[in-house]
């Protein structure tokens, strides 16, 4: 009597539940329904405890009962695929995404899924679907991007840079993200434009007018890049990135008395008590999120400005580098190359996951005859 009316409570409590079911044959519908709550809910409460092997056992039932459910499906890959059933895992996802196509967890499992057995043409196809629903996922999109490069279609490339930036707004690493494919593409010219873009949109700041002039420089077209040098340095004429710049230009035009000169310069400004190092801050996490922006609020411009003046180094946020460093980095200025992002990813235990997995493999005959005479206490 106390177990009947404790699963009659259970029912009752969970009942304004929506999930993913089809209505069974008139007549058992209420039953049926009711049926499958149970044995969902049950598994995920033990689930929650640690009974692994029951909470497998009562999933089995649970997509007995109604197949056409979403979540047991999804739980239920993600025991097999702790197993090493991955084929079976795979069915069960790829079920699951079936009957619930915009959950994005789903999706995103199931493109993670496809990564990890290098189906990397359903990886693209799983995670096209998810940015396609989801447009402000840009760390599914630059593991779109990655996928793209792998297989060398720079046209799809572009389309996911351009989408990151509809979703991030500009941003410097994407920028040179660009730059990089157009050369991928032997399309110097667009590459080139991009450059002068993100140029023009920063003209206060010397470091990208100078980053243009070495692309200049390297790509053949020394006459232009040695007047955006020579205009950087009558602006800030201690700028060791413009100097260093210019003297590489001296060097590849032959004009090594010049080279020599701009060398002892260096040398020279080096030894006075001046600060040559250039500050890299890494602020994309300090942001609130309104609508389709972000903005930073005044605590954020504050936290900002007090890293900028102490030139404190300050772990996944803030590197001061001097100019040997920058020099060694082949003059990049990108945060990424000297801000460690950090690693946000949940570390799993490999060994408890195993003991775990051993238990379930272990338990399971054993707890059938248990859910079997569940299943006879209730249809009675």
């Amino acid at each position: 009597m106390k177990q009947t009316f404790w699963i009659a409570l259970f029912f009752f409590i969970t009942s304004s539940l929506h999930l993913h079911a089809v209505t069974p044959a008139a007549g058992n519908a209420g039953y049926a329904d009711n049926r499958y709550k149970y044995f969902f809910f049950e598994a995920i409460r033990r689930q929650s405890i640690g009974d692994y092997a029951s909470a497998f056992d009562l999933l089995r039932h649970a997509i007995e009962i109604n197949p056409l459910s979403s979540e047991p499906h999804y739980y239920m890959a993600m025991y097999l695929s702790q197993m090493n059933q991955d084929t079976l895992a795979l069915k069960s996802l790829e079920k699951a995404v079936a009957l619930s196509p915009d959950n994005e967890q789903y999706q995103e499992r199931l493109a993670q899924f496809y990564m990890g057995t290098a189906n990397y043409d359903k990886a693209i196809d799983a995670y096209t679907r998810l940015c396609d629903v989801h447009a402000d996922r840009t760390d599914a999109l630059k593991i779109l991007l990655q996928l793209w490069q792998q297989k060398k279609d720079y046209g799809k490339m572009l389309e996911v840079i351009e989408r990151i930036e509809r979703a991030d707004g500009e941003d410097e690493d994407i920028t040179l993200s660009k730059v990089r494919v157009y050369e991928l593409m032997n399309d110097s010219q667009s590459a080139c434009n991009v450059l002068r873009q993100l140029a023009d949109n920063h003209p206060y700041d010397l470091n990208y007018r100078i980053m243009l002039g070495n692309w200049l420089l390297q790509n053949n077209q020394g006459e232009e890049a040695y007047a955006i040098f020579s205009e950087a340095l009558r602006e800030e004429p201690n700028n060791v990135y413009a100097q260093s710049s210019i003297y590489d230009y001296y060097r590849q035009v032959g004009d090594t008395l010049a080279a020599a000169e701009m060398m002892e310069d260096i040398r020279v400004r080096r030894s006075a008590p001046t600060d040559s190092k250039i500050q890299f801050i890494d602020a994309g996490e300090l942001y609130q999120k309104e609508t389709n922006n972000n903005i930073l609020t005044d605590d954020h411009i504050e936290k900002i400005m007090e890293t900028f003046d102490s030139k404190t180094d300050v772990q996944y946020f803030s590197k001061s580098a001097d100019f040997e460093e920058i020099v060694k980095n082949d003059y990049n200025l990108s945060v990424s190359s000297y801000v460690e992002a950090q690693d946000t990813r949940e570390v799993i235990d490999i060994k408890v996951l195993n003991a775990q997995i051993a238990e379930i493999v272990e338990k399971e005959n054993k707890l059938r005859a248990e859910i079997d005479k569940i299943i006879g206490e209730i249809e009675r």
